[in-house]
């Protein structure tokens, strides 16, 4: 019982400490507003049937530039002409790139870019 108690205490303050951060961390990001996110889902809840709808009725509500996750992606979502000129102006080194996904990774290992196979068959290049 005692080396139960034992191995308890270092999981749980590692717990305690894992979870402080984890809410300090969110404070400290300059985020845009978002609606309430589920644990794991994040905000998959709140689209239904037609998303643009839903979408749309999320930027009416918090604003036009709008912080969402959807599972573990984060998403921003810019739904003014002006604040989308502002994103691809003036931050567009920012947006210029797209997060890795495991599911990028995966095809890119089992089926490789076809920029030479394409060449190949127009007849832009020879193979080597």
């Amino acid at each position: 019982m005692e080396i139960f108690i034992i191995l308890c205490w270092p999981v749980l303050i590692l717990l305690i400490f894992l979870i402080l951060k984890h809410f300090n961390a969110r404070k400290r990001r300059n985020l845009p507003p978002s609606p309430p996110s589920l644990p794991i889902l994040g905000h998959l809840h709140l689209i239904k049937a037609a998303p643009h709808r839903a979408l749309q009725a999320l930027s009416k509500k918090y604003g036009p530039i709008l912080y969402l996750r959807f599972g573990s992606l984060p998403i921003l979502l810019v739904s003014s002409p002006s604040a989308a000129e502002d994103c691809f102006s003036k931050n567009d080194i920012i947006f210029a790139n797209r997060p890795e996904s495991i599911a990028n990774r995966i095809l890119g290992t089992i089926a490789p870019p076809l920029d030479s196979l394409l060449m190949e068959t127009i007849g832009g290049t020879s193979g080597v």
